[in-house]
């Protein structure tokens, strides 16, 4: 269960990482299902707070969001 996982994740440092990865995912999902036509619906992804710590933090998701050009709202 994340409630195992994430823990691990956030001791080790890796959690970052993880957190983007996914985030990049769902905005290639996103963007497929945009591609072939369905209807999207805003999607939220979880983070952990170690993002608030990060200064790029704003910047990274922005700039993954732009890659994709997905729309903010979704």
């Amino acid at each position: 269960s994340p409630g195992e996982f994430i823990p691990v994740f956030e001791n080790n440092g890796t959690i970052v990482q993880l957190d983007q990865y996914i985030f990049e995912e769902v905005c290639r999902q996103i963007i497929k299902w945009m591609k072939e036509g369905y209807q999207v619906t805003p999607v939220s992804v979880n983070v952990s707070r170690l993002h608030l710590y990060r200064q790029d933090f704003v910047d990274t998701y922005l700039d993954i969001i732009n890659k994709y050009k997905v729309p903010v709202q979704l």
